[in-house]
């Protein structure tokens, strides 16, 4: 029999260790490599959406929350939806109605970075010609997808009016949806009759895609009040 002396066996033993730490450290590498991989192509793949998500908000933010406001500080009321296709809003009394944004009557772009036209609805209040303002009250609740409240219709900065965009699928989703039925095509149609709770949440890929801004009751009058227009 060999005898190794101690100071080998030692060595042998550290070697291995060393040999083995050198593996699990190669494997980890690997392992943080792949899923690195993994989330950038993600990341990659979900950028445009991201992107056009990003500059529907600017369009809502910039653009036609500040027609909606030059509009009512003109002509005393928000304007109605437009539900035929032609820009126009209707005429007065629109109540409970939904349609497209009345983008020629706000002199603004008709549709979002998807190529499809904006969804408008207008508080009962705030489209009639002329505004009653001991009538004016909140009439919309803006909830996540949870259902946990953003604002409600009691709320000083409830909707008087909601713009949304359906995103990339095309189709209003959760309670954007106004009769919940399943939408066949993606063309930002909203059948039936709209109810008084809307969402808006962050971007779900295959999920909830809809980018959805409001103008604040509170910051209309305000506007208008300035403007010596408030009735």
């Amino acid at each position: 029999m060999i005898n190794i002396p101690k100071t080998k066996k030692v060595m042998q033993t550290n070697a291995n260790k060393r040999q083995n730490g050198a593996a699990l450290l190669i494997m980890l590498v690997v392992l943080v490599l792949g899923s690195s991989y993994l989330i950038l192509s993600e990341l990659n793949g979900a950028a445009p959406t991201l992107k056009r998500h990003s500059q529907v908000s600017k369009i809502l933010a910039d653009d036609i929350i500040e027609a909606l406001h030059g509009y009512a500080v003109s002509y005393k009321r928000i304007p109605c939806p437009d539900t035929n296709g032609d820009g126009i809003g209707e005429t007065p009394p629109c109540d409970n109605m939904e349609g497209e944004l009345p983008w020629a009557t706000l002199g603004i772009r008709r549709t979002d970075s998807w190529g499809r036209p904006f969804r408008y609805r207008g508080n009962n209040t705030f489209t009639a010609d002329p505004i009653d303002p001991l009538a004016v009250a909140g009439e919309f609740n803006i909830r996540d997808n949870s259902n946990a409240p953003i604002t409600l219709a009691n709320d000083a900065d409830s909707p008087a009016a909601i713009v949304f965009s359906c995103g990339i699928n095309g189709i209003p989703d959760g309670n954007n949806d106004a009769d919940s039925v399943a939408n066949t095509d993606a063309t930002c149609i909203n059948p039936g009759t709209p109810s008084a709770d809307y969402v808006q949440d962050t971007y779900s890929a295959g999920g909830f895609d809809d980018v959805l801004l409001w103008l604040p009751r509170d910051k209309l009058i305000a506007k208008m009040s300035a403007a010596n227009n408030w009735p």
